[in-house]
C-alpha cells in the first residue's frame, strides 16, 4: 500500500499562486486499542412521543427554560481516558458488515488538510438558514426569512444592473471559509474547490465562463491539457431555490486529489455563474461527494469523484474530520485511529436516498439527562453551516436555555450570550455522539445576544447535520456498504 499526506500552508487572503508544499508519511496500521464502552448507565430511555409538549408563548417571546445541568462524572472520566488513547480499529475479520474494508495490496491512503479562508467573513444565522433552504429547493419557514431574502435580492439587483441572475444572499455571504486542492489535467492544473457530501457534481471555474464572473478566479482551461475532451451534447445546471446556480458544458479529463487520480473524469466547466456565486474568490468549484444519483450533467449522469476512485483505496471509504476554528482534513482510503476516541458506529443510509440520508433514533441535551427515543430522517452535509433539526427538536434544546426565543426581525432562534448551552447528543443503536454546548453558540448578533447553530428544518423535509454537528464529530463515508459511521473525537474547549 502507499499513503501520502498532502499539506497545504494557510492561505494569506488571495486566491491564486496559493503555496503549497507535499510531504510523505508512514503507512501500516496501529495496533487496536482500548475502546470507549457502547452503552453508558446514564442513557434513560424517554420515548419523546409521551415527553411534555414544548410550547414558544409566541413568536419572538422567550422560552421560560430552565438551565440544564451539564455534568455527567462517568462520561467525563470516559472521556479523559480517551484522550490518551487512538479510536478502536474496524476489524474486517470479526465485523461481517466491515468485510469489504481488508486492505488492498498496493491501495491509496491520502490526507488532503484544508486551507483557511484568513478574510473568511461568517454570515449571519438568518444568511446560512436561508441558503441551507435554498440548497435543498424548499421554501423559507417563516415570513421573517422571506422578507430578508426578498430584501436581500432586490439590493443585489439594484447593485447588479442589468446583468442576469441575482443572489438572494448577498455576495460577501457566499465566501467560503475552507477549500481544499485538486489538480486537473496534464500537465496539471491546480485549482481549489469545496467539497460536499450534499452534492455530486465536480464544476469548475473555466475559460469557458462568462467573462466578467472569471476575475479573481483560478481557470480550468482544458485546451491546455492533452488529455482533455469534450463530450459533445452533455451539458450540466444547478439551480437553488432562490434562482440562483451554475450551468455549463463537459469535457473528461484527469482529476488527481492527493496521490489518487481517475482518468476520464468528468470535469463541468461553468459557462454561466449566479452573481452571488461568482462573488466568492476563494472557492473556483465544487466536488460533489454524495451519490452519483445526483449528479446533473445530462442527458448521461456522470459518476462522482469517490465513485470513481474508491477502488484504487487501500479500503474503500473516506472521512471528513472538520474542526471548530480551525483547518480540518479529509482522508481517503483509511481510518486514521489518532483522529477519535471509542468506536465508529455505523448506520445505514436510505436505500435510493440520492444523498448521504440516515435515520436517528434519538437525543438528549445535556450530560447525565435522559434519553429519549425520536426517530427523524437527516442528511450528513459538509456543505451546510447549521445544524437543522426537526421543530419539536429545536423547541426541546431551547427549552433548556434561559432566555432564548425566535427573534421578531430575523426570523431564527437567538439567546442571551452570558446563557450557557447545554450539549446536544443524537444517536442510533448504542451509539451516542455529542456537539458540545458552545459549538452550538454560532456567533454575535448584537453585544448581548447570540445566535443559536440549532434551527429548524421545518418543511425541508429532513433535518440536515450541517458543519455545527460534523465539526464535533469523526465521520465515515462508506459507499460500497452504503452506510455513515460516527465517532466522537477530542473538541475544542470553551
Amino acid at each position: 500500500m502507499r499513503f501520502s499526506t498532502v499539506s497545504f500552508l494557510l492561505l494569506a487572503g488571495c486566491s491564486t499562486g496559493i503555496p503549497h508544499e507535499i510531504r510523505g508519511g508512514a503507512g501500516g496500521h496501529p495496533e487496536k486499542p482500548l475502546g470507549r464502552t457502547a452503552k453508558r448507565s446514564t442513557d434513560l430511555q424517554v420515548d419523546a412521543s409521551r415527553a411534555l409538549t414544548i410550547r414558544s408563548d409566541g413568536h419572538g417571546d422567550p422560552i421560560d427554560g430552565t438551565q440544564e445541568e451539564d455534568i455527567d462524572h462517568e462520561e467525563l472520566e470516559e472521556i479523559e481516558m480517551g484522550k490518551g488513547l487512538k479510536g478502536r480499529a474496524i476489524d474486517p475479520e470479526t465485523d461481517p458488515d466491515s468485510a469489504h474494508l481488508v486492505p488492498r495490496a498496493k491501495g491509496e491512503k491520502v490526507m488532503l488538510d484544508q486551507i483557511t479562508n484568513s478574510r473568511y467573513k461568517k454570515p449571519h444565522a438568518e444568511i446560512a438558514l436561508i441558503h441551507a433552504y435554498n440548497k435543498y429547493r424548499k421554501p423559507l419557514p417563516n415570513k421573517e426569512l422571506k422578507k430578508i431574502a426578498d430584501h436581500e435580492q432586490a439590493l443585489v439587483k439594484n447593485k447588479l444592473g442589468l446583468k442576469g441572475t441575482a443572489a438572494a444572499t448577498p455576495p460577501q455571504y457566499y465566501d467560503s471559509q475552507y477549500v481544499v486542492p485538486i489538480q486537473i489535467g496534464s500537465p496539471q492544473q491546480t485549482t481549489y474547490v469545496n467539497f460536499d457530501t450534499g452534492s455530486s457534481d465536480l464544476w469548475v471555474f473555466s475559460t469557458d465562463t462568462y467573462q466578467p464572473d472569471q476575475a479573481g478566479h483560478i481557470l480550468y482551461k482544458p485546451d491546455k491539457s492533452k488529455l482533455s475532451k469534450r463530450l459533445n451534447g452533455e451539458t450540466w445546471s444547478i439551480k437553488y431555490g432562490d434562482g440562483t446556480g451554475a450551468s455549463g458544458i463537459v469535457y473528461q479529463d484527469r482529476v488527481r486529489v492527493g496521490g489518487t487520480y481517475v482518468n476520464n473524469m468528468a470535469v463541468q466547466s461553468a459557462t454561466e455563474v449566479s452573481d452571488g456565486i461568482a462573488s466568492d474568490k476563494f472557492a473556483h468549484g465544487i466536488l460533489g461527494l454524495a451519490m452519483s444519483s445526483l449528479n446533473t450533467v445530462r442527458p448521461t449522469p456522470q459518476k462522482t469523484y469517490f465513485d470513481r476512485v474508491q477502488d484504487a483505496l487501500d479500503v474503500p471509504i473516506f472521512t471528513a474530520n472538520l474542526q471548530k476554528g480551525m483547518a480540518g482534513n479529509y482522508n481517503f482510503g483509511y481510518l486514521n485511529q489518532s483522529e477519535y476516541y471509542g468506536s465508529v458506529g455505523f448506520v445505514s443510509v436510505k436505500k435510493d436516498s440520492p444523498w448521504w440520508q440516515i435515520t436517528v433514533e434519538g437525543f438528549r441535551v445535556a450530560q447525565g439527562a435522559p434519553w429519549h427515543k425520536y426517530k427523524y430522517s437527516a442528511i450528513v452535509d459538509t456543505g451546510t453551516t447549521l445544524l437543522l433539526l426537526p421543530d419539536y427538536l429545536v423547541k426541546f434544546y431551547y427549552k433548556k436555555v434561559k432566555g432564548a426565543y425566535i427573534d421578531n426581525d430575523y426570523g431564527v432562534w437567538v439567546f442571551p450570550c452570558t446563557a450557557k448551552l447545554p450539549s446536544f447528543y443524537f444517536g442510533f443503536g448504542n451509539y451516542r455522539g455529542k456537539v458540545p454546548g458552545h459549538y452550538i453558540n454560532y456567533g454575535r448578533l448584537t453585544s448581548t445576544v447570540c445566535y443559536g447553530g440549532i434551527q429548524t428544518s421545518e418543511g425541508i423535509g429532513f433535518a440536515i447535520l450541517g458543519d455545527i454537528l460534523l465539526k464535533a464529530q469523526f465521520v465515515v463515508f462508506d459507499l460500497k456498504k452504503n452506510r455513515v459511521g460516527f465517532a466522537n473525537k477530542n473538541t475544542v474547549k470553551e
